[in-house]
């Protein structure tokens, strides 16, 4: 893939990104924002020394785009020390060679040089910016996620009880404090897809606690169990990348 970087402009605010493993509406998402409002959200890229403004699923633009392209080009220029890249507005993508396809050029001398303000690149803000111990990057709003999260819940819940009804079968559940620690661990996991059902904004925090509690039995499927849902629940997009590229390599 080619380098590039991909920038939005939301609420008069310019933001930034380098991660090559992420579209615009993923991203847009990810900053905790509406995906209905997404279509109307100027965006664009940097890549083979142009710069792009355009904005809904065709790659179009209207008025809008172009002020916000004269408005922001300069800036770009600027914060990205590119000077020399021209300025487009509107994107056709060839369908035959993959080829990005710039329709309108913004001469330099239509651009605004008055500052706005800006968000610098997402990995330079990242090693600046305090870096808590524990960051949930999945958004909890995004009912996409949601239902994957549901159905993902759902089966930790399936998998858990067969664990369950495996580890009684042979004995390794003996004493009170076991089957108190399994009907926890139960209660925990119906809890997690109850909250997430209705919509409960505390519903990560009780599914956190659903993982921590299968740690606690010290068996080797509940472990394996719970490490793969604390993924999902901290970052899913560790498991899409995973199936792009296997969908990516089976075309």
């Amino acid at each position: 893939m080619k380098e590039r970087i991909l920038f939005m402009i939301i609420n008069d605010k310019l933001y930034y990104s380098n991660d090559n493993n992420i579209d615009h509406k993923e991203w847009y998402i990810s900053l905790g924002y509406n995906p209905d409002n997404f279509e109307s959200i100027t965006r664009g890229l940097v890549i083979d020394e142009k710069i792009i403004f355009y904005k809904g699923l065709n790659f179009n633009y209207d008025e809008e785009v172009i002020n916000n392209a004269r408005k922001y080009g300069q800036i770009i220029k600027n914060d990205l020390n590119i000077k020399d890249y021209k300025i487009y507005c509107g994107l056709i993508i060839n369908s035959f060679n993959q080829k990005l396809e710039p329709i309108m050029q913004i001469n330099d001398n239509e651009l605004i040089k008055e500052q706005k303000e800006t968000i610098i690149p997402k990995k330079e803000k990242e090693e600046k910016a305090y870096k808590p111990i524990l960051e949930i990057k999945n958004n909890y709003k995004d009912q996409s996620f949601i239902k994957r999260l549901l159905i993902i819940t759902s089966i930790v819940l399936f998998l858990s009880i067969i664990s369950k009804v495996f580890l009684l079968l042979n004995y390794k559940l003996n004493t009170i404090g076991d089957f108190l620690l399994v009907i926890i661990q139960i209660s925990l996991i119906t809890t997690t897809i109850y909250t997430l059902y209705k919509k409960k904004n505390y519903s990560k925090y009780i599914a956190l606690l659903s993982c921590f509690s299968l740690i606690l039995t010290f068996q080797l499927t509940d472990i394996i169990i719970s490490v793969f849902y604390f993924i999902f629940i901290i970052d899913q997009n560790y498991f899409l990348n995973i199936i792009k590229k296997i969908k990516k390599e089976e075309k």
